[in-house]
């Protein structure tokens, strides 16, 4: 899922982090940053979700390592920040 807005230094942040993982050498994709939400991964039959009708307000975000298995995609958390409001 995207977002309708979003604030401008999510981009900033997205490609700081990008940036520096270029520099340490990891491969990188060449399309832009888009703010979003995986709700699935993987799945075997498609999701009917066309939008929500909450809004969400988000106050962290996580890095996490993902691992695709035979039991399908497993999540790791890494490290998780506060934003400031």
């Amino acid at each position: 899922l995207t977002f309708e807005s979003f604030p401008t230094s999510l981009i900033g942040l997205a490609n700081f982090i990008s940036n520096q993982a270029k520099i340490m050498g990891l491969f990188q994709e060449d399309r832009a940053y888009l703010p979003h939400l995986s709700i699935a991964r993987k799945v075997k039959h498609p999701l009917n979700i066309t939008q929500l009708s909450h809004p969400l307000r988000i106050n962290s975000f996580s890095l996490y390592h993902s691992q695709s298995t035979n039991d399908g995609v497993k999540y790791t958390p890494i490290k998780q920040w506060t934003l400031k409001s």
